[in-house]
């Protein structure tokens, strides 16, 4: 009678630790911002962030120090999620995983296999490969390359890689700079807005709250135009954000309202417009789990009415997307998600973010089951190979161990 209890305790003390979850949030927000994401522990060398930003498609790459706890592929796969097209590398000391968007499971392999031998000189160069050899580019191996001509070819691709990475660089770097800056005129109008009824009312509560919202401000108005990284931009909108805050106390203060808590288990900014202060709680609830966020008092009315909130977007890559899911360092919420619920007042309401639509962002969310699979490809793994694939979502998919 008691084999049973003692088989199921020697199976939890041998069987292997299941490695952490990956945030998918956090990858595809950096991913979305820079084009390439790395985990703890590891990194991106700046000839594959060259090749990443002068590829002709897009193409994204995720590297991680250990075991994502899933076959890579699938963890690109869900990377994958709300972006609509590009190829996504998820790339580990083990094995490389590919998903694609745009392409099936056959041109996925057969890319990597062509690949191959690149990946074994280093991912940048295994990345390039695959580019040309997905897109029909082809080229000579690279063996063959080098003794055409290694100081010609070479001085090319630099200068080739430098110039993509600047013109990529620059871009985003607008592309902050101007989100930042529409930031900068909503808490600049606000501050103006105030500044009469403030000195009317003359409560030394409301000064206070005043003078800190001008205080953040001017200091980042004063940052701002040498901010040249993706740290100082999200520093610059996290005190703009403090500032709404403060604003928003001096304005509850001069109705005759409670100053809201400042929230500290979840985002101070609005969830929707993220240039608004939020002053109540609501949980949105996600694929990937539930989430508290916080809405300014403009969007909790809507949603206890009923109504939704259509919320803010920015320009990220040249496409605008809701703020909540923009990132922070483009004065976003960091929050990839496409797909969600928000709980909000006893009222439930359903949210697709996955794109334009009749009604724009923010229509009636449609939840569509999952289509039927098209003919799947899949090949016997062999032990020298370790390759796996299949056809999910209408893309392909691709693994296979590195060589040690």
């Amino acid at each position: 009678m008691r084999r049973l209890p003692i088989l199921a305790f020697l199976l939890l003390l041998v069987a292997p630790p299941v490695a952490a979850q990956v945030d998918v949030d956090a990858v595809a927000a950096g991913l979305r911002a820079e084009g390439t994401w790395a985990g703890p522990g590891a990194s991106i060398d700046s000839d594959l962030q060259s090749v990443v930003d002068g590829a002709g498609i897009p193409i994204y790459v995720a590297v991680f120090a250990e075991d994502t706890g899933e076959d890579p592929s699938l963890t690109a796969e869900r990377l994958s999620s709300g972006f609509g097209s590009g190829t996504f590398f998820v790339l580990t000391p083990d094995v490389i995983g590919v998903y694609s968007v745009d392409y099936d499971d056959a041109e996925v392999e057969s890319a990597l296999d062509a690949a191959w031998d690149a990946f074994g000189e280093s991912d940048a160069a295994g990345v390039e490969a695959f580019e040309r050899a997905i897109t029909g580019e082809g080229g000579l191996p690279i063996g063959t390359v080098l003794l055409v001509g290694v100081v010609g070819v070479a001085g090319w691709a630099m200068w080739r890689g430098r110039r993509s990475q600047e013109r990529a660089a620059a871009k985003r770097m607008a592309e902050r700079r101007t989100a930042i800056g529409e930031q900068v005129d909503d808490v600049a109008n606000d501050i103006l807005a105030l500044s009469d009824r403030v000195q009317v009312a003359d409560d030394e509560v409301a000064t206070d709250h005043y003078r800190k919202a001008n205080g953040l401000f001017t200091d980042v108005q004063g940052r701002l135009p040498a901010a040249t990284n993706e740290m100082e931009f999200e520093s610059c909108s996290t005190d703009l954000t403090k500032a709404e805050w403060h604003l928003e106390a001096v304005e509850a203060i001069l109705e005759g309202r409670p100053i809201p808590e400042e929230p500290t288990d979840r985002p101070i900014e609005c969830f929707f417009h993220q240039h608004k202060a939020g002053v109540e709680a609501a949980e949105i609830e996600t694929p990937a789990g539930k989430k508290q966020v916080s809405v300014c008092r403009g969007c909790a009315a809507r949603l206890q009415s009923g109504q939704r909130p259509e919320p803010r977007t920015v320009a990220v890559g040249g496409t605008r997307i809701p703020a909540g899911r923009a990132p922070r360092s483009f004065g976003g919420g960091g929050m990839d998600i496409d797909v969600f619920d928000v709980l909000a007042g006893g009222r439930r309401t359903s949210y697709d973010w996955r794109g334009p639509r009749v009604g724009g962002f923010g229509g009636p969310a449609r939840r569509p089951s999952r289509p039927t699979p098209r003919r799947s490809s899949s090949r016997s793994t062999s032990r020298s190979s370790s390759r796996s694939s299949s056809r999910s979502r209408g893309g392909g998919r691709a693994s296979r161990r590195r060589r040690r």
